[in-house]
């Protein structure tokens, strides 16, 4: 009989020691401040234009590369051969990668394959012309 409580009492243990890990691991999806729970990963956070802020280079028509483009943090970007400043407020998310911008009756268009490729259609009926980012 003291047999047979032993090993209802090891049973019970047993039992309470796996309820613990079980809990304790449960919890480390929680924020150790608030309580809540880990919604989404930081690392699928939305991209915006100004995620890919940087100087980009391209053959922008003189048959070399050279730095023709600066996205800002702010979201606004820079032709730098043109010193036209166009502002973010000029700028639409088409798609996850695709931005159209509609700045002084031009339309352009930028399609990033990546944070460093990308498109970008002057619009006029010129080809995209890929850039990269440096």
């Amino acid at each position: 009989m003291n047999i047979l409580k032993t090993k209802k009492l090891f049973t019970y243990m047993v039992v309470g020691a796996l309820v613990m890990a079980l809990s304790i691991s449960c919890k480390s999806n929680e924020d150790p401040n608030s309580g809540d729970t880990k919604k989404e990963d930081p690392k699928t956070e939305e991209k915006t234009f100004a995620s890919y802020a940087g100087t980009w280079w391209g053959d922008f028509g003189k048959g070399v590369e050279e730095a023709g483009i600066t996205i800002n943090t702010d979201g606004s970007f820079t032709i730098i051969n043109a010193d036209t400043q166009v502002p973010s407020s000029a700028i639409t998310k088409s798609s996850d990668t695709s931005y159209t911008v509609s700045y002084e009756g031009t339309t352009m268009i930028f399609n990033f394959s990546s944070d460093t490729q990308a498109t970008f259609d002057f619009g006029g009926g010129l080809p995209p012309m890929p850039i990269t980012r440096k």
